[in-house]
């Protein structure tokens, strides 16, 4: 590497260092997380010979501070209700997986006794508006024939 220039000797300890250098991590310690999101656009005028400008465009979301008092209370009731209908959103998602896996296993005595938990785990997730009630009658319908039409062979 360092042969091939003229008139350059390094140290053993300055190629230790050239080394360790190229070794580094890429979630180096020294970024502190305060890396940029986002990326590099150009924009050109028709043709790709002429740029106009190159620039950084953010892609993160803006979280503005609300200036009312009721505004804040808003955020913070937003926020709260996230969580819960994550966690409405994870039960049903783990729920319909787990009947699908036994679906696939060819277990139907396990798919026969999951699928009224599941069928429960909808109408629960429908009635705390984590899922629409017709996207809910469709996961019903599919999930039941699925497993009907495993439990037939």
């Amino acid at each position: 590497m360092f042969a091939e220039r003229p008139g350059l000797n390094p140290s053993p300890s300055a190629i230790h260092f050239s080394l360790s250098r190229l070794d580094t991590p890429a979630t180096a310690p020294y970024t502190l997380g305060f890396a940029l999101k986002g990326k590099f656009l150009t924009v050109s005028a028709g043709n790709t010979s002429h740029l106009l400008k190159t620039g950084f465009v953010s892609t993160e979301l803006k979280e503005e501070m609300p200036n009312h008092k009721s505004a804040e209370k808003r955020v913070r009731q937003n926020e709260k209700r996230r969580d819960i209908n994550r966690g409405h959103r994870g039960k049903l998602r783990t729920g319909i997986k787990k009947l699908r896996a036994a679906l696939d296993g060819g277990g139907e005595g396990d798919a026969q006794a999951l699928l009224p938990a599941t069928i429960s785990l909808i109408d629960r997730a429908v009635q705390k508006g984590a899922l629409h009630r017709n996207a809910a009658a469709r996961y019903k319908s599919r999930l039941t024939a699925r497993a009907n039409q495993s439990a037939q062979k």
